[in-house]
């Protein structure tokens, strides 16, 4: 294994992250995510920040389950359960 180190591309990001890599250039392009320009112009994410990324996805993730299971209703819009 290389010591260098590891950065991501926006596809390789948004597979491992579960969005579109348009959503990845997007956050590239308006600095919500650091990324860089190899000398060829294409851009490479930082191990460090895509790593954080895909942290962030997972809580969020993990939020919308939480809140849509508390708000779940069955075919008569009673809640679940009742």
């Amino acid at each position: 294994m290389s010591n260098a180190k590891r950065t991501w591309s926006p596809l390789e990001l948004a597979r491992a992250a579960g969005v579109t890599p348009v959503r990845v250039r997007q956050l590239c392009e308006n600095g919500r995510l650091g990324a860089t320009r190899t000398p060829e112009g294409n851009r490479v994410i930082p191990d460090a920040g895509a790593q954080a990324f895909r942290k962030a996805r997972r809580a969020r993730s993990r939020a919308q389950a939480v809140m849509a299971a508390a708000c779940a209703v069955d075919s008569r819009n009673q809640p679940v359960g009742t």
